[in-house]
């Protein structure tokens, strides 16, 4: 992957071509940040607030971004327990919840898309989508990508019972959510829970919704091969 990434409002996207590989990659951010962009994968700054007495101690207490239990730089959390900014690493995706994105544009089942999150990073997963504004930010990624004729993308959603699904973190997502796609043109309402095999969920652009551009969510046969959007929380930050 590029060496360097900016740390902006909405997230910074990693397209990776061939399955989840580092080749080809490119990083492109939504919006310009008031803040300085940062090089490479260097340390978290040492302007931390929080003390060397919690900093490690795996929980996230006042003046931390970050805390995954040790006290080594390179790994997503700093030393410092700042989140690091680097494409290497993760960077900060929002300022919201400090999530990295990659866009996969491989063709896959959701099995395949899952695997080639795994393999991009450790910890990384096919993405979940909480709310309405990490939504809104992730259109924005993707239509920064160009990627508005893909219509489908793998997202990390499951069906639990015949009316609602769930995060791979256990949040419900209900039938009733907003974040599923509800009407527009010809399109159905999602999610449609009429074949017993659309155990997954996709972000869908739907060609006829009136909308223009905007991806929502819908169920989906696992099966199906579309690209995949992989995200990694850095440790100790939810």
């Amino acid at each position: 992957m590029l060496g360097f990434a900016a740390c902006v409002d909405d997230p910074v996207f990693v397209a990776a071509g061939g399955g989840g590989g580092g080749g080809g990659t490119s990083v492109v951010t939504t919006t310009a940040s008031s803040s300085s962009a940062t090089t490479s994968s260097s340390s978290a700054s040492s302007t931390s607030t929080g003390t060397r007495e919690t900093c490690g101690n795996g929980a996230i207490d006042a003046g931390e971004e970050c805390d995954d239990g040790n006290s080594s730089n390179d790994d997503g959390c700093s030393a410092e327990c700042k989140v690091e900014c680097s494409c290497t690493t993760c960077f900060k995706g929002t300022q919201r919840q400090p999530v990295c994105y990659q866009f996969g544009d491989a063709l896959g089942s959701r099995s395949l898309g899952a695997a080639a999150c795994a393999a991009w990073c450790p910890g990384c997963e096919l993405a979940q989508v909480h709310d309405e504004a990490e939504l809104a930010a992730i259109n924005n990624g993707l239509q920064a990508l160009g990627t508005q004729g893909e219509g489908r993308i793998w997202v990390g959603g499951l069906r639990v019972t015949t009316d609602s699904f769930a995060w791979a973190d256990g949040t419900p997502l209900p039938s009733d959510s907003s974040l599923w796609f509800k009407m527009g043109g010809t399109c159905p309402v999602e999610p449609t829970n009429l074949d017993p095999s659309e155990n997954g969920v996709i972000l869908w652009d739907c060609p006829d919704d009136e909308a223009g551009f905007s991806y929502k969510l819908a169920d989906h046969n696992e099966a199906e091969e579309h690209p995949y959007l992989c995200e990694m929380r850095p440790p100790g930050s939810d």
